[in-house]
């Protein structure tokens, strides 16, 4: 191979590299940022479910690696979160899916009973 060769695969890994680092953190924090995490992270907090399992909640957190996904439709948003729900005895990893409609959030389901 010639040094121009590796030279240029070099570059373009590290661009791809940089890339997924860039897109990786913006995915992160639109998720922490967004209505869809407040709305998720309320409904977590008022559970009378989950407390009996892993204590009162402490923290939610939004899983580090494409914990956010949203589509977006005419009459709807969909988002799915990865999220961390850390208690006094505990954590459990929660799968939630939601939908905005024009009457507000509401949970479309929960891997986790709550």
């Amino acid at each position: 191979m010639s040094s121009s060769l590796v030279g240029r695969i070099k570059t373009w890994t590290l661009l791809a590299i940089a890339a997924f680092v860039a897109t990786t953190a913006l995915d992160y924090f639109v998720g922490t940022n967004s209505e869809a995490m407040t709305y998720a992270t309320e409904v977590v907090r008022a559970s009378s479910l989950l407390p009996k399992q892993i204590g009162s909640v402490e923290r939610v957190d939004l899983d580090k690696f494409w914990g956010f996904r949203q589509r977006s439709g005419f009459s709807a948003r969909r988002v799915e979160l990865d999220l961390n729900v850390v208690g006094s005895h505990g954590h459990i990893p929660l799968l939630m899916r939601l939908e905005k409609n024009s009457s507000g959030w509401r949970v479309v389901s929960s891997s986790v009973p709550l």
